[in-house]
């Protein structure tokens, strides 16, 4: 058997679950995390018509290693300038020491992330690295991918500078100039 329930308890249940929507993209942030991840997720959304749309999180990862979900925007596409707006939402909310940002590569994003918050650095986001590359290098020398997935599954920094240092190409090791 379905329950039912009326018009007036559907729109009392909408607007509790707004309220608490509301409360969690309006909390304050803590000062400082380690890195912030930011990302565009597409979601088909049907207004007049049906049409992917992208939603923005920040996901939080703090110096105890948690990781947080400090915010989602829903934006009509991803742009620097919405990518802005975000940060600019991440600050007014208190978040004022990321150390590190990592994201994709959109155009002037980093320049974006520099202007905030002058402090933080930023990393394009290791599978949008991988992308671009393989863009990049001829079918001949895809052999570079392995060699660079290697390297980015190092335990440590010297490692990692060592597998960079023996990238091949063309069946050659050598420093990718």
């Amino acid at each position: 058997m379905c329950n039912k329930y009326s018009p007036s308890s559907i729109s009392r249940i909408t607007d509790l679950a707004l309220e608490e929507v509301n409360k969690f993209v309006n909390r304050r942030l803590d000062n400082k995390y380690i890195a912030v991840i930011l990302d565009g997720l597409f979601f088909y959304l049907r207004r007049e018509t049906v049409d992917k749309e992208p939603v923005i999180f920040a996901l939080g990862i703090k110096e105890s290693g948690e990781y947080e979900i400090l915010g989602f925007y829903s934006t009509i596409k991803e742009s620097h300038n919405n990518y802005k707006d975000v940060l600019e939402d991440l600050y007014r909310r208190g978040l004022k020491q990321p150390l590190l940002f990592i994201a994709d590569g959109i155009n002037n994003l980093d320049e974006k992330v520099i202007k905030i918050y002058p402090g933080s650095d930023f990393q394009l986001c290791t599978i949008h690295y991988m992308r671009g590359l393989k863009s990049k290098v001829k079918e001949k020398d895809l052999e570079i991918m392995d060699d660079a997935n290697k390297m980015f599954k190092c335990n440590n920094k010297d490692e990692a500078i060592g597998k960079f240092m023996s990238l091949r190409i063309n069946g050659r090791t050598g420093i990718l100039i």
